[in-house]
């Protein structure tokens, strides 16, 4: 249960991360593009404070499943699920700026 709660934190954080390049797209898309043009200027100054968190969150979430065997499937995919959207959204962000 904890792995799965540390996945999907992650992901929460990986997109504060990533907002100031994923966040207003997706928000357009929602309607409230006018929210996230409002909060970039804030959370984009936390950037890296966020990644380093996602990271944390993901290695003990993955250490919590390596460390208990008897996790369940679905655990397992959510977590690699989360993973791979938390890397996606970090690397999206960093080729943007560049």
């Amino acid at each position: 249960m904890n792995e799965k709660i540390l996945g999907v934190g992650s992901i929460i954080v990986s997109f504060l991360a990533s907002i100031c390049c994923v966040g207003i797209p997706l928000l357009s898309v929602l309607g409230l593009s006018g929210l996230g043009l409002a909060f970039v200027p804030i959370i984009s100054r936390y950037k890296n404070i966020f990644m380093i968190l996602t990271a944390l969150m993901l290695g003990m979430a993955h250490y919590l499943m390596a460390k208990n065997k008897n996790t369940s499937k679905s655990t397992r995919i959510i977590l690699w699920t989360s993973t791979i959207i938390s890397v996606g959204f970090i690397t999206y962000s960093y080729l943007l700026e560049r």
